[in-house]
């Protein structure tokens, strides 16, 4: 175990301390496998924006523990189940507060714990001033403090009432925990819990009067009494008691308290407006110290109480130093009525009663629905619930005292953020959050970077190139379900999608199946902070508002920004990526071909004779690839997105004919499969083309035009496409359903017959008509070397005139007259 402990607090930098965020950020343990948060107060969605990625990036799963009375950002926001973590609301057995602050970030072969006093919220984690201990274990054994906390992740469902995943996911980072065998450490700091004994109780106060007790912390109990306690157990000769703004507590009763002893002092932190949430307690005997940090408030709930008589559940750490933790603070002496100094009256010891029944979980497992309730009195024998906009009736099929559990073995499809569970003569029991089990538990083999950021801002990160490459390789790698492995095609994309999960990460995933959202949430920069009560602490503590949905910086940016050299480099890495992905199983391709349509857009390639055959090589590539049923919504929507960003290159390229000879080969190849292609969903469309037009593929590149081109193009042929390119002035040309091009022309009618039968000699036979101003028409057909034309007559008449052996074309006669004709007669009707 090195560096044994590493204290940190928000109040000041010490070197090597961190908060969650950065810790998660920093990836102390690289290969983790599980990373466990413990938490009083929970914000899901700052969970989800700022903990869950960071934590997935290792490819870790990640479990979210917390009181059941304390969520926000659970039900306010839409969307898609939890996917990337398993929330665990948890309710304490003996009605006390599940208050515990605790981040494990673990592998077999290494460990970060982190023991502090900041929830998880902004505040919590950003705003507040807190204090956090992380210790590190990565050797081949692990300090008896690992293996006391593994000991206590174990206990805890023995005070919580917890559903069983809940239970089944504490036990497993228990396990990891101790892995590795148990060696006790010098210096090694104690844990304290209590789940069975009062904190209190496990103190090691000394035989003779202390010299100095140090208390800081938010909330005091009514009448300080734990304080008192304190104080009786210490017999300071001075006491320092250290107070946020806001603290919680009876200012009288708390100064009769200090006053009792002889030397005292109450001072509050200085040049700062910090809400001061971190709890310490030492006393001091010469120059030897007791510290405690930790969750524990100055009250009896946390201090005096044990969990199974009714106290908070928390956890702290005791270590024996030299050094106060709050040594380098600055402090302002206060008085106890001091107006400046504002105070919260405490609430008492009043513990309001549990709701008779509240939902503990919601729990999606593709086919089946897992409905966790706990339940005072008598459980009812069915709820229901709302799933993918229908309700159903989902049966009680166990209990374990009062958490009971219902079941429903259907696939009921894929259902919102929450869902409505209320009993069947329709009374709501609350909204909840939906989980993905089998997504969340999914381990992740080699994180794409997207995980973290997004493709945009990882173009002009070497390292982070690498990387996506790199787990675009591990998504590759993943063979299809086959059709004989049986189920339908839902099933067998279910569990395909979980091994392509477990591959490279969820992020990629949803980026080649159009799922990604292509925004980077950020964190809104806000001081205050709310304060907090004895049972609900941080009840109102948000302080900064999630400011999702901010837009981040374009790929078209990111490229702008680039060097010659590192625009060259990604040139050459797509060109690569491009060749070597044409082997790839479908979903690969389409992960491969997204990407290379972004870059595309983004003006990797500045000119169109770049980029067009790019494209047309990934695009072959992709309508190649072998068919899965799985996916074939997406392989047909991609395609159509790709045929038009190849069409639209095409015509930028009209020195490059072979490019227009590529696009009749695709369109040639589509026509066959015309009404799969056009089953893609308008949906699919729009989100493959979300953010793709622009100056490279055209300001009118959405799903909507793409859906309209496609029809318009399939419906066309080599011959529409010709009439397109002629430059006819103001003549009016278009080609009716009997095959027959016709042309309104004010000009000379046999030159201009000649010009049109010149510009189609690609299609020989072609039945070319000239309307002059009058209404006379005049026929062509040009079949090399042959040309034939037929002019109106006297009488009803047509004049036809052959020339037989026109060698060397007959372009030049749209300018000049023609030579004498081979043949010259008279007939009644025009050639069938």
């Amino acid at each position: 175990m090195t560096a044994p402990f590493v204290e940190t607090t928000d109040w000041q930098e010490l070197a090597g301390g961190a908060p969650p965020p950065k810790l998660l950020h920093a990836r102390p343990v690289p290969d983790a496998e599980e990373v466990l948060v413990l938490t009083y107060t929970c914000d899901l969605s700052f969970v989800e924006d700022v903990c869950v990625p960071q934590a997935r990036a290792t490819g870790a799963r990640v479990t979210v523990v917390y009181d059941a009375d304390k969520v926000t950002g659970d039900a306010t926001l839409a969307g898609s189940p939890a996917r990337d973590y398993i929330p665990v609301p948890v309710v304490c057995r003996a009605n006390g507060a599940f208050h515990p602050k605790l981040v494990v970030i673990a592998s077999s072969t290494d460990a970060v714990i982190s023991i502090g006093s900041g929830n998880a919220t902004t505040s919590g984690w950003h705003h507040n001033a807190e204090i956090w201990t992380h210790l590190r274990a990565d050797g081949p054994t692990v300090p008896t403090v690992v293996g006391d906390l593994a000991a206590w992740l174990r206990r805890l469902p023995d005070i919580l009432w917890v559903d069983r995943l809940g239970v089944e996911r504490l036990n497993a980072v228990a396990d990891l925990l101790t892995v590795r065998p148990i060696q006790p450490q010098v210096g090694e700091p104690l844990l304290l819990t209590n789940d069975r004994i009062p904190i209190i109780d496990q103190l090691p106060f000394p035989n003779d009067p202390a010299d100095l007790l140090v208390v800081a912390a938010p909330f005091f109990d009514p009448g300080a009494v734990a304080l008192t306690e304190l104080i009786r157990r210490t017999q300071p000769a001075e006491v320092d008691l250290l107070l946020t703004r806001d603290v919680q507590c009876d200012p009288e009763t708390l100064a009769q308290v200090v006053f009792s002893v002889d030397t005292s002092a109450v001072s509050t932190p200085g040049g700062t407006k910090r809400y001061h949430h971190g709890k310490v307690f030492e006393w001091w005997t010469g120059g030897n110290g007791v510290i405690v940090t930790g969750s524990a408030n100055c009250t009896s709930a946390a201090l005096l109480e044990a969990t199974s008589a009714g106290g908070n559940c928390e956890l702290a750490l005791l270590q024996e130093s030299d050094a106060s933790t709050l040594a380098a603070m600055e402090f302002e002496p206060v008085v106890l009525d001091d107006p400046s100094l504002p105070i919260r009256d405490p609430d008492g010891e009043h513990r309001p009663p549990r709701a008779p029944m509240r939902v503990l979980a919601v729990r999606w497992f593709r086919t089946r629905v897992e409905v966790v309730l706990f339940v005072r009195d008598e459980p009812p024998a069915h709820v229901v619930v709302d799933f993918a906009e229908e309700l159903h009736m989902v049966p009680l099929v166990s209990s374990d005292e009062r958490v009971h559990t219902y079941v429903l073995s259907a696939d009921l499809g894929q259902p919102g953020r929450t869902t409505t569970v209320q009993t069947v003569d329709g009374t709501v029991v609350a909204a909840a959050l939906v989980t993905d089990v089998d997504h969340a538990l999914t381990r992740i083999t080699r994180p794409s970077p997207l995980e973290q950021t997004t493709l945009a801002a990882l173009l002009g990160d070497e390292h982070q190139v690498r990387a996506l490459f790199d787990a675009l390789d591990e998504l590759a790698a993943v063979r299809p379900v086959p059709t004989s492995a049986g189920g339908t095609a839902a099933a067998r994309r279910t569990r395909q999608e979980a091994q392509l999960r477990s591959a490279a990460g969820p992020a990629l995933v949803h980026l080649a199946l159009g799922r990604d959202t292509g925004l980077a949430p950020q964190l809104a920069d806000d001081d205050a902070a709310a304060p907090d009560d004895r049972r609900h602490d941080e009840a109102d503590e948000r302080s900064g508002e999630l400011a999702a949905g901010t837009e981040t910086a374009t790929a078209a940016h990111t490229v702008d920004n680039l060097d010659r050299r590192q625009r060259e480099q990604l040139q050459r890495r797509f060109a690569r990526l491009v060749a070597r992905s044409a082997d790839w199983p479908l979903p690969a391709q389409l992960a491969a071909f997204r990407i290379v349509l972004i870059v595309a857009s983004a003006g990797l390639w500045p000119h169109p004779e770049r980029w067009t055959p790019l494209i047309g090589e990934s695009l072959w590539n992709l309508w190649s690839a072998p068919e899965d049923d799985a996916f074939t919504s997406e392989h047909a929507a991609l395609v159509t997105v790709g045929l038009a960003a190849f069409r639209h290159g095409q015509l930028s390229c009209p020195a490059t004919p072979e490019l227009a000879g590529w696009f009749e080969e695709f369109r040639t190849a589509f026509r066959e499969y015309e009404s799969w292609l056009k089953a893609a969903s308008d949906e699919l469309l729009d989100r493959y083309t979300a953010n793709l037009s622009g100056a490279t593929f055209g300001f009118r590149f959405t799903g909507r035009n793409v859906r309209e081109d496609f029809d318009w193009l399939l419906g066309r042929d080599p011959i529409d496409e010709a009439i397109a390119g002629l430059a006819l002035g103001d003549d009016a040309i278009e080609r009716s359903p009997d095959g027959i091009v016709r042309v309104r022309s004010a000009k000379d009618s046999r030159r201009v017959a000649v010009f049109v039968l010149d510009a189609l000699r690609d299609h020989p036979g072609t039945h070319v008509v000239v309307i002059g101003p009058t209404g006379a028409e005049t026929h062509g057909w040009w079949n090399p070397p042959c040309l034939r034309l037929f002019i109106p007559a006297s009488g009803g008449i047509w004049q036809s005139l052959t020339w037989a052996n026109l060698k060397t074309g007959i372009a030049s006669y749209a300018r000049v007259p023609l030579p004498p004709s081979t043949t010259c007669e008279r007939v009644a009707q025009l050639p069938d």
